[in-house]
């Protein structure tokens, strides 16, 4: 739900001086866009989706079309979604291993420390 008329609303601006003041971050559609790959990037990179299919996050994210937030996905962080989610998996593995939570050898733990 997120727009330049409820954004409007919210901050009581005009929508002149609401696209005024969002030029510089490449207008207010542009913003939005930006926000929401940045929360689909959190997504895909942070947390385990279990069965969630990439399509859903997506469309949780406010775009309409997987093929579309793919490419918009790319372009903005050179990678494409599923890197990411690999990328995040990966990074989620070795902070589990760090923590303890992976073998429990002493100097398995001390090794992945030093590198």
């Amino acid at each position: 739900g997120l727009g330049p008329a409820r954004l409007c609303r919210r901050f009581g601006l005009s929508r002149t001086r609401l696209y005024r003041l969002f030029e510089p971050f490449g207008g207010v559609a542009g913003y939005i866009r930006e926000q929401r790959l940045d929360r689909a990037f959190r997504e895909l990179a942070e947390r385990d989706l279990g069965q969630r299919r990439l399509v859903e996050v997506a469309l949780e994210c406010g775009f309409d079309s997987q093929s579309h937030f793919c490419r918009l996905f790319r372009q903005r962080f050179g990678m494409t979604p599923g890197e990411a989610m690999e990328q995040g998996r990966s990074a989620r593995a070795r902070r589990s291993l760090v923590d303890g939570e992976g073998p429990s050898r002493p100097e398995f733990r001390d090794w992945l420390l030093s590198l």
